[in-house]
């Protein structure tokens, strides 16, 4: 692939749409399997397991790492929202035995909040959008000057790698043709 036809960064809509799906994940072995508690699981379990794998890095973190994050654990809460409210109007559980003024207080309560995260999503998405162009430019020059140099390569293969590190895959034991895949599924075809 020549440099002309490299992009510079991934849009924020794609990298949006990657965190805000989960289907045909592949899944490590070697990432243990947690208990969270469900509903009912303490406010802080998900934070202190995240705390954990980050102090368990051998190389650390960085701020366009953690903002990507964050933003895909609020795409879980906006889906979460979206989620209640339909089981609202549907008079689902846990809001089947709920009187009409109740629907329409809990329902109101719901918007809100929704309302409200859609807005800290789109700040979110702003602001990396303002950091990420230069992270991506050079993560796109490092990997054309290292790990694929001289190879032939797809747009979606230079995506797979723009967005989830060799190193990560080698640390998770995952093959890159399925992380890949997955990417693949995820994300709109163009960048």
């Amino acid at each position: 692939m020549s440099d002309s036809s490299v992009p510079d960064s991934v849009s924020s809509e794609a990298l949006r749409s990657f965190l805000s799906r989960g289907a045909n994940l592949p899944e490590s072995e070697l990432v243990p399997e947690l208990n969270l508690g469900g509903s009912m699981g303490a406010p802080c379990d998900l934070q202190f397991v995240i705390s954990q794998v980050i102090a368990r890095s051998s190389t650390g973190t960085n701020i366009v790492q953690m903002l990507c994050a964050g933003m895909h654990l609020l795409t879980e809460v906006e889906s979460h929202f979206e989620d209640q409210l339909e089981r609202l109007a549907l008079e689902e559980e846990p809001f089947e035995g709920l009187t009409g003024s109740e629907q329409k207080s809990c329902g109101a309560l719901l918007r809100r909040n929704l309302v409200a995260l859609r807005t800290s999503l789109h700040a979110l998405e702003e602001l990396l959008s303002g950091l990420t162009m230069a992270f991506y430019q050079a993560r796109a020059h490092d990997l054309q000057h290292g790990a694929l140099q001289g190879k032939r390569f797809s747009l979606e293969e230079f995506r797979s790698h723009m967005l989830i590190s060799d190193e990560l895959l080698a640390s998770l034991q995952l093959e890159r043709q399925a992380v890949t895949a997955y990417l693949n599924a995820s994300l709109p075809s163009e960048p």
